[in-house]
């Protein structure tokens, strides 16, 4: 889904990364060992002010563009992100212990607490994620030494394996001094994500009022976890809200661990639940139901995944989630496995003894 206001991108802005400090490295590094090394010192935090632009491509043709700052403080995990495009302009400020998000365009505010459990990961913690994630089902190579802006920079390129794969391709430029990540490209079926850091600074010194966001007058600050309320429910509750009963999954050497119910508003809008079962006293998987969208018109969703047979149906399989999607009886249902080293097999069978 395409991103198109300043708002949805401060809150979406995990999708821009970073890499890691580490020392200099040269292209004796394969793709595989460029990767090990990102897992290795993915913890790593940095302070830094940078600036950025990105570009959002659908068929080739430009679609979004969008400039940020951002000022992040390793010491106290403060975090301030500006975004401007040609048609809105948003502030987002993280103090650590609550996220207030300005949009100066609409002269909209929300805010959510955090806990210490769902802290946003660092940038440098979601290229580590992503790259343990993609270590299965895409091919690492280093593509070699080149210049970006003033920097010198890695190469590197993760290429999937398959051509149903939701990311096709993801090439990073890298500082092998630092492990920033300063030039980013991402491919994902139509749509081609380019990101590229213009301005840089790694030792940067903050004052208090860097993190603190001063609200307009007459602007009231929204709670975002009213607008998009989560709750614990029970299953009556469950297929009250779908309004109809859904499948479940009932075999003896598993429990249904608990339900949540999601009151989505703005662009999705929909009520969804999400059913978490557990086996041999672990996670085992999750799956989300929802109302199956009623009209997609002829869309090309083959990127999504590999089309499957689930059920007796055409769903879809990704090898990057691991996750198979499809609808049954109205409703759309996805299956993401809890469990390292599922095979797509087994997804499938978990699917088959679903009863309702």
């Amino acid at each position: 889904m395409m991103m198109r206001s300043g708002l949805s991108l401060l809150l979406a802005s995990s999708i821009l990364i970073s890499g890691c400090q580490g020392g200099t490295l040269g292209l004796q590094l394969s793709g595989e060992q460029i990767v090990d090394k990102v897992l290795e010192e993915g913890k790593g935090k940095i302070s830094y002010y940078a600036e950025s632009t990105s570009v959002t491509y659908e068929n080739g043709k430009r679609q979004d563009e969008f400039q940020m700052k951002e000022w992040l403080d390793a010491n106290t995990d403060r975090k301030r992100v500006e975004v401007t495009t040609n048609h809105d302009s948003s502030v987002s400020v993280n103090d650590g212990k609550q996220i207030v998000v300005l949009d100066r365009t609409k002269g909209e505010a929300y805010r959510m607490q955090l806990q210490d459990q769902m802290q946003p990961l660092t940038q440098r913690e979601q290229v580590k994620s992503l790259l343990e994630m993609l270590q299965g089902t895409h091919k690492f190579e280093t593509i070699g030494e080149e210049k970006v802006g003033e920097w010198n920079t890695l190469h590197f390129k993760a290429t999937a394996k398959k051509k149903s794969d939701l990311f096709q391709r993801m090439e990073l430029w890298i500082d092998p001094k630092s492990w920033m990540v300063l030039k980013s490209v991402f491919e994902s079926g139509p749509v081609t994500s380019e990101n590229l850091y213009t301005k840089l600074d790694l030792s940067p010194e903050f004052t208090d009022d860097v993190f603190t966001l001063e609200i307009p007058d007459g602007v009231t600050v929204r709670e975002l976890d009213d607008m998009n309320p989560m709750k614990n429910v029970s299953l009556p509750e469950a297929k009250a809200a779908l309004g109809q009963s859904f499948l479940q999954w009932t075999q003896a050497e598993g429990n249904l661990a608990g339900i949540e119910l999601y009151d989505m508003q703005g662009e999705l809008k929909r009520t969804e639940i999400t059913l978490n079962y557990w086996k041999d006293d672990k996670p085992y998987f999750m799956m989300s139901v929802f109302p199956a969208p009623e009209d997609e018109g002829d869309k090309d969703d083959s990127y999504y995944g590999e089309k499957v047979k689930v059920r007796g149906k055409t769903g879809t399989y990704s090898d990057t989630l691991r996750s198979v999607t499809w609808d049954e009886g109205g409703l759309r249902y996805t299956i993401y496995p809890d469990q390292n080293g599922m095979t797509k097999e087994q997804v499938l069978s978990i699917a088959g003894e679903l009863k309702q």
